[in-house]
């Protein structure tokens, strides 16, 4: 299941970010719908992660099978994730980026809690669909990526940190198989 546009912009909207929960979340679901980040990895993340790379903000991910590789942070996602820290007193670059909240917090997100943030933004925006989960987002990135924002199979496999471009494939092939569906030439109509 991944998110159409206009989904993935109502969920943003539905954060509320005059709080710190707000900012942090905010921050979060940046990185799942723009950079198609994991739960995992979002919770794996440091501050010291973050860091620059020939003039361009980058965090170093934490991906399966102990793979590091650096993803792009985009400007405005870069933003939601400073506008976060801002909140943080007396932040240390080996502290976990996002930290737990609550009653019960101790340290750094879980993945599960990420997960339960993301059901709950999407219960608030009122987007219901099967098998909608956390990992829809970073599908929902890689489909809008390739749809919409025209980017090609290299630049999503990229993005994705897939090591084989097969994986990656997968995304192009459900909207090939869309594009060029034969529907759209039936000649019988319902009008």
């Amino acid at each position: 299941a991944v998110l159409s546009l206009q989904e993935a912009l109502r969920l943003i909207a539905a954060i509320d970010t005059e709080t710190t929960l707000g900012k942090r979340d905010r921050a979060i679901v940046g990185l799942l719908l723009v950079n198609g980040l994991r739960s995992i990895e979002v919770s794996r993340a440091s501050i010291q992660d973050i860091h620059s790379v020939d003039g361009f903000t980058v965090l170093k991910v934490h991906g399966k099978g102990g793979r590091i590789a650096d993803t792009k942070l985009r400007e405005d996602v870069w933003k939601a994730i400073q506008g976060y820290l801002a909140t943080r007193t007396e932040a240390k670059p080996e502290e976990s980026l996002f930290l737990s909240i609550g009653n019960l917090a101790k340290g750094s997100i879980s993945s599960r809690t990420v997960q339960a943030r993301v059901r709950h933004y999407l219960a608030a925006a009122g987007i219901q669909k099967p098998n909608l989960t956390t990992h829809s987002l970073r599908h929902t990135a890689a489909v809008l990526t390739l749809s919409i924002g025209g980017a090609d199979l290299v630049k999503v496999q990229r993005m994705l940190r897939h090591q084989d471009p097969k994986v990656t494939m997968r995304y192009l092939s459900s909207l090939d198989n869309l594009r060029e569906h034969g529907v759209d030439q039936n000649p019988i109509s319902l009008a």
